[in-house]
């Protein structure tokens, strides 16, 4: 609920309420800006309350692979 709560008062559009389950209205259990950080905070033990809420990295990540098989097409002078 932390997450839900942190989200919730960041927008400045939030009217206040609450759902049935005392969550944030537009902010759910099951809502998929509140459970991704919600469980990247839970699996790596870190405190909901103070957890980063983007979801990307500050530094991307390169998607480079690489591989050795056209070594041996080279010719060798």
């Amino acid at each position: 609920m932390a997450i839900a709560n942190r989200l919730a008062s960041a927008n400045p559009n939030y009217s206040g309420a609450r759902d049935s389950a005392n969550f944030p209205v537009g902010y759910g259990g099951t809502s998929q800006s509140v459970l991704i950080p919600a469980f990247l905070a839970a699996y790596s033990g870190k405190n909901p309350s103070n957890y980063n809420l983007n979801p990307f990295p500050a530094i991307p990540m390169p998607n480079w692979r690489i591989t050795w098989s056209g070594l041996t097409r080279i010719e060798l002078g």
